[in-house]
């Protein structure tokens, strides 16, 4: 068999030419002395199969590039710092070097690893069941993109059990903390405040909004949101209120020279980017005395709770808040208090049953 290994300027990597059962391969590899190995390999008549897997290491660094690239931030930095704690303990912990020689077991006993140990690398580990279901999944799909990539034949998580874990209820900001926080605001931010007490819209909807986005005939606006790791930009038409009609026809009147352009401004004309809408909207948060983890934020889970309290269908908080799932919004419904259930309760089958005696309760109309 004819192997050739050369060297790919416009690639910076090493190739690997040959072709197998009809078919041409070009591999490539940063180093030669590996682009040499796999050559060896393939001139000694081992099949795919029979190739020495990838290393964890490299898998990390494969997988990095390729796919948590195009996430943002914070999702890049997880994924580098849930593959690291995978390095670090099937190497060091289980002596295991290859990808393919990851077992259940081995899964099973990293879970138990994150769940005791407290400091990595001289830090604090804070990982808590929910942190620890977060990275199983991330490695979920780690191991699945290397089943695709053909790397790997069976996914070590697949039927890996994820702890139980108990949400924080989502920090709500009420009314009265709004009033409050509103004070606080500089004229220019108000408009931003109420609306967003108004329609429960995060700044980052705030900023994208324009005023072709608005049908005040209709009584409806247009939101723009970017979604998934590809920054996928969604738009969808969400109903609002007479009273945010009227806020949005005030600065209609506010600023007749931006029709068409961005709804919310600065004292300057200028339009309000979100990061600004958040900072300058906690620091009023803050000058108001409304803290205890409550943030601006808390506006958007505050009207989710109010119209759920108020017994509104969650199709209909769905619509109003412009969540792509009901599941999201079911959230919410789960968070309901129990003074709301008891108090429903009461109404459905409070006067149904009757005292009678020491012996027990006897139902309105008919005997027990």
């Amino acid at each position: 068999m004819s192997v050739k290994v050369s060297w790919r300027k416009d690639r910076e990597r090493w190739q690997v030419e040959y072709h197998l059962d009809g078919q041409r391969k070009r591999p490539l590899f940063r180093e030669r002395t590996k682009a040499d190995d796999h050559a060896r390999k393939i001139r000694l008549g081992l099949k795919p199969e029979d190739r020495e897997c990838i290393s964890i290491f490299d898998a990390g660094q494969k997988y990095f590039h390729a796919e948590s690239v195009r996430k943002n931030p914070k999702s890049r930095t997880n994924d580098k710092r849930y593959i690291n704690l995978l390095f670090h303990f099937m190497t060091y912990e289980r002596g295991i070097e290859r990808l393919n020689s990851i077992e259940l077991e081995d899964m099973e006993a990293f879970r138990l690893w994150l769940e005791s140990t407290k400091e990595f690398d001289d830090k604090p580990m804070d990982m808590g069941p929910s942190s620890i279901n977060r990275c199983l999944r991330v490695l979920k799909r780690f191991f699945l993109k290397f089943i695709h990539w053909k790397e790997i034949t069976e996914n070590p998580c697949q039927y890996l059990e994820y702890l139980d874990s108990v949400e924080n209820p989502r920090p709500v900001m009420t009314g009265p903390q709004h009033v409050l926080t509103l004070e606080q605001c500089p004229d220019y931010l108000k408009p931003v405040v109420r609306f967003m007490y108004l329609t429960g819209s995060p700044a980052s909807v705030i900023a994208r909004l324009k005023w072709s986005d608005i049908d005040f005939e209709r009584g409806a606006m247009t939101v723009t949101r970017k979604k998934g790791r590809k920054a996928q930009t969604i738009r969808t038409q969400v109903p609002v209120a007479q009273d945010t009609l009227a806020l949005l026809a005030m600065l209609r009147d506010l600023w007749p020279q931006f029709e068409g352009g961005a709804v919310f401004r600065d004292a300057n004309g200028r339009p309000l980017l979100a990061d600004r809408i958040t900072r300058e909207g906690n620091e009023a948060r803050v000058r108001a005395g409304v803290g205890d983890g409550v943030t601006l934020y808390g506006l958007r889970h505050g009207l989710a709770s109010d119209m759920t309290a108020a017994n509104v269908a969650t199709e209909i908080v769905r619509q109003a808040l412009a969540h792509r799932s009901i599941t999201t919004t079911q959230n919410y419904a789960n968070k309901v208090s129990l003074k709301i259930v008891s108090g429903a309760l009461e109404s459905v089958r409070g006067g149904d049953l009757v005292a009678t005696d020491k012996n027990g309760l006897r139902q309105q109309g008919a005997g027990f």
